[in-house]
């Protein structure tokens, strides 16, 4: 009864790339400097204005320093042959050094130093902010005739923003920095023995602790051919990388006359804790374009997601794309080996990498399973040049147990068409149509029907991170947490909270003893759970034995804590996938089988019968290639990765869309559906999502549920003329439906007596209606139970709406219903 779409992996984070100059105080005094002026040289207006910045005195916290670029168009220097050492602010209220704001002093300011001089910034800075933005968007600083940008130590809340460095050589250092921000610049490195452009050790184990984005940066790297030990050239970023949030940068490398010895990395963090590399696009990157490696400290929650890796100068050989890993060396630096625990590779674009792993987790000495811990790499799409010289872009985890480290949903091409510029998914598939790239052009559409540029984050759209972080059940509700934690609410009359009690609990709580969780499933009474290393976990009611094992006990047919999921003692294990009926459970496994357990009423457990229940799990025969399941009252669909749709149990109302209303103990193909990507089954009505976003259903529609615009019951499917195009999801509640727009929009349609539909009306709808979230926000994923709906925003907060005369709603409403959303607070 639930269905998460169109987030990223771990979806619980979801990311705020905007980056603002901060405000002033309101008693902040404004300074002028202007290489021109012939005033006082006090720095008090323009025409006052100090000559040059190293006369910048008595400037306080939260003050502005605007320097001259001349008029628009033009550009004024400013020689400075020591470093500039700028004055910094304190918390909250840094000294912001930018660029006149006026079309008399908007052009270019150029900070000029003598050939071979050391560096523009003494970057022991705090509390600093230097922009070039003058409001429209480009580089109104520029640096110049420096052998690197800066310099320094123990760098605080620092912001280097809109700035051209030009051609230059060395390094950035930040060693370490917090609350450091670089954005915006650009750099073309050519110094021919430089290292790195940027080196950075962050010391705050937080997110975005340090945001390196929307930079363009071209580093220099051997002509010819690249060695064996993967080439020579400098990297980008190097360093620990506590904290660090690289994302939306293009980094390229070119050919130049190099004489480093140093291997080209986009970015090599030394280790690192709360870190994210996303949207960024790497070009020719001789060896690397991230390179994990743990050698200064352990690698926990960094996830790397949404990149785009091109490869199109031939001279390349012996190529990487995306690797993570704990170096070799790391013992004498530790005393230990590392640990590699949350570390995340999804959605990931790796074209033309060759002699290498396009994306790999590496383990070089074969170090035991307790060093990766919950680590997954998952829906990254290859692609191969076709050169048959090479070797194929692979994805490995090379000495990695798959019981700590996931690899799932990887796409790969071996066929390339350069007529073709088409990353495009064939719908259910594990494979690509047309696998050109061009870094001008358009990769095409993803699943979700939206054109995404290379430069671009790339989504493949309702299976990218294709596990689900929020269910909702018959009157509770369930959510995993960033940490892998679940919280649960609602009615907890069976356990199905499963904290212990049998208490009703009308604000989330923890899920007793669970931990490593990426995906949850309600049923009508009971709740699932599937960890990282493949096993499921389940609590709540367990008359017709859902819970899957030995823990039926007659008089006491409930579990208020997670058991794990058996067959007789033996855990099932290698799940993909989970699915909660009414009174029955489902599991796909990575082989593509699925295995039911619970009530066989109705023959809804697929084994050819119906009848009393089976209690351990037990694999559908005949049934193969399946990556999806849903579950409905007493029915199941199930989908399969070539996008087809199997269907068995009670079929009362036509629900199984076989075209009949006859019971089927066995899975049925059901006719006319192709291209299917997503599935979700309600009480008696059912609907598929095909990759063009054509929502198709049948079933029973005594209250619209639907949404053909009448109450007629339906035997096979039907195209829903209202919803084609643009959906990313889709959400079945008991006599109510909902579906997920690529921009975020929610539209719901059928019974809405207690506000399901969350339009602020208790009045039944025929055809798809907005659920008003009413600021505007954004919805990523969502979920529906018998008459509520939930959804996850883009903010990182949870909504519901409907019913909550059971605390479904895990949050205080006026009454036994809300008809619009509202936050659950907590998440």
């Amino acid at each position: 009864m639930s269905k998460i779409t169109k987030t990223f992996g771990k979806m619980q984070s979801v990311l705020l790339l905007t980056a603002l100059l901060p405000t002033a105080p309101v008693d902040a005094a404004l300074w002028y400097v202007d290489s021109s002026a012939t005033g006082a040289n006090d720095g008090t207006s323009w025409a006052n204005a100090w000559t040059g910045v190293s006369l910048i005195s008595g400037v306080n916290d939260g003050d502005t320093v605007y320097i001259s670029g001349g008029p628009s168009g033009s550009s004024q220097t400013y020689p400075t042959t020591d470093k500039w050492g700028p004055a910094g602010g304190s918390a909250g209220s840094p000294i912001t050094y930018q660029i006149g704001q006026d079309s008399a002093h908007n052009g270019t300011a150029i900070f000029s130093g003598n050939s071979g001089s050391g560096g523009w910034i003494d970057a022991n800075l705090s509390y600093v902010v230097i922009s070039g933005d003058a409001g429209d968007g480009k580089m109104h600083f520029a640096v110049t005739n420096y052998g690197w940008p800066g310099d320094g130590n123990n760098d605080v809340d620092v912001r280097f923003s809109y700035i051209n460095f030009g051609q230059l050589g060395g390094n950035f250092k930040f060693n370490p920095g917090t609350g450091i921000e670089f954005d915006h610049n650009y750099a073309f490195v050519n110094d021919p023995s430089a290292s790195d452009f940027m080196y950075m050790n962050g010391s705050i184990q937080a997110w975005d602790s340090i945001k390196i984005h929307d930079n363009t940066i071209f580093l220099p790297r051997l002509d010819g051919t690249i060695n064996s030990s993967g080439g020579n050239g400098a990297d980008c970023l190097d360093g620990s990388g506590d904290g660090v949030s690289f994302y939306n940068n293009h980094i390229e490398g070119y050919t130049t006359n190099y004489t480093g010895n140093e291997h080209q990395d986009g970015w090599q963090p030394l280790g690192g804790y709360y870190c994210k590399a996303y949207g960024n696009t790497f070009v020719n990157i001789a060896n690397y374009a991230i390179f994990g490696d743990a050698y200064y400290s352990d690698f926990q929650h960094f996830w790397v997601y949404n990149n785009v890796v091109v490869l199109s100068d031939p001279a390349l050989r012996n190529t990487q794309g995306i690797s993570i890993g704990p170096d070799g060396g790391a013992y004498v630096q530790l005393g230990r080996w590392p640990n590699i625990v949350d570390v995340v590779i999804a959605n990931n674009v790796v074209d033309s990498v060759e002699g290498g792993s396009a994306i790999s987790l590496w383990n070089p000495d074969g170090l035991t399973a307790s060093v990766f811990t919950n680590c997954l790499v998952a829906n990254n799409i290859l692609v191969d040049s076709g050169d048959p010289q090479l070797d194929p872009a692979v994805v490995t985890a090379d000495n990695v147990p798959l019981t700590s480290a996931q690899a799932v949903n990887n796409f790969r091409s071996y066929t390339y068409n350069s007529a073709n510029n088409n990353y495009h998914l064939v719908a259910g598939a594990r494979s690509l149509i047309g696998t050109g790239a061009n870094e001008s052009a358009y990769f095409g559409t993803d699943k979700d029907g939206v054109g995404r540029p290379a430069s671009g984050a790339w989504d493949i759209g309702p299976y990218q991170y294709a596990y689900k972080v929020i269910a909702a059940g018959f009157f509770h509700a369930l959510a995993v947490k960033p940490d892998g934690t679940v919280r649960a609410w609602g009615t907890n009359a069976d356990g199905q909270v499963g904290d212990g009690t049998l208490t009703q609990r009308s604000t989330p709580v923890t899920v007793s003893g669970l931990t490593g969780i990426k995906m949850v499933a309600a049923g009508y009474y009971h709740s699932l759970a599937l960890a990282q290393n493949g096993t499921a976990w389940a609590w709540g009611y367990n008359s017709t034995q859902q819970l899957g094992g030995p823990y039926y006990t007659y008089g006491s047919a409930y579990q208020a804590s997670p058991v794990q999921v058996s067959q007789s003692t033996v855990p099932l294990t290698n799940i993909t996938y989970l699915a909660a009926g009414q009174g029955s459970s489902y599991a796909v496994l990575s082989n593509g089988t699925v295995w039911t357990w619970g009530d066989n009423s109705y023959g809804e457990l697929g084994h050819g019968y119906s009848g009393s229940p089976i209690p351990a799990p037990m694999q559908v025969s005949g049934l193969t290639g399946v990556s999806q399941v849903a579950a409905g009252a007493a029915y199941v669909l199930a989908l399969t990765t070539n996008g087809a749709v199997y269907a068995w149990g009670n079929n009362v109302y036509g629900q199984l869309g076989d075209g009949t209303t006859t019971q089927r103990n066995s899975p049925v193909l059901i006719t006319g559906l192709s291209n299917i990507v997503d599935i979700t089954a309600g009480q008696y009505c059912s609907y598929a999502l095909d990759s063009s976003g054509q929502v198709w259903v049948w079933g029973i529609s005594t209250a619209g549920q639907l949404g053909l615009v009448t109450t007629n019951t339906v035997y096979a499917p039907e195209a829903n003329g209202s919803l084609e195009g643009g959906i990313v999801g889709i959400a079945a509640g008991w006599n109510f439906c909902q579906a997920l727009l690529n921009d975020g929009t929610l539209l719901a349609w059928g019974a809405n007596g207690a506000g399901q539909l969350g339009d602020g009306t208790t009045t039944t709808r025929l055809s798809p209606v907005p659920v008003g979230f009413g600021d505007g926000s954004q919805a990523v994923g969502i979920a529906a139970g018998a008459t509520f709906g939930l959804s996850i925003q883009a903010d990182g907060t949870l909504r519901s709406w409907g019913a909550n005369n059971h605390g479904q709603l895990g949050r205080t409403t006026s009454g036994s219903y809300s008809t619009t959303p509202g936050t659950i607070t907590g998440f």
